[in-house]
């Protein structure tokens, strides 16, 4: 588990696999988001095919009702709070797992922009 903004240095096959977890996770937050607002305009809600997209989601309604933080069951219940926790508050710019999921986060919503611009 991540503890927040901490020094903690983690072999890359950990590192990658917590940005992973941030990456789809964010992308399912969103995800979850896009649909809910297409339901309430009574439009077609497109489902995604973005793998762990469906599991991600499930487990994110799992955790906004879970009350049981230290002891759940679920399988990805403690780690993913934690890692949410870590992503939310992280502030370091030298952390290395927060800042290459921001930087590549910041250069798709530029990417976003200047084609919005171009067309």
């Amino acid at each position: 588990m991540v503890p927040p903004c901490a020094p903690t240095v983690y072999d890359e096959r950990t590192t990658n696999l917590i940005q992973r977890q941030i990456i789809i996770l964010t992308h399912a937050q969103l995800c979850k988001q896009r649909e809910q607002q297409q339901a309430l305009r009574s439009m077609h809600v497109t489902q995604c095919n973005l793998p762990y997209c469906r599991e991600m989601k499930n487990v994110l309604n799992h955790i906004s009702t879970c009350r049981n933080t230290t002891h759940c069951e679920e399988t990805h219940c403690k780690p993913t709070r934690s890692i949410l926790r870590h992503w939310r508050n992280c502030t370091d710019r030298q952390c290395t797992i927060c800042e290459p999921v921001r930087q590549a986060r910041d250069n798709c919503a530029i990417l976003n922009i200047s084609k919005l611009s171009l067309s």
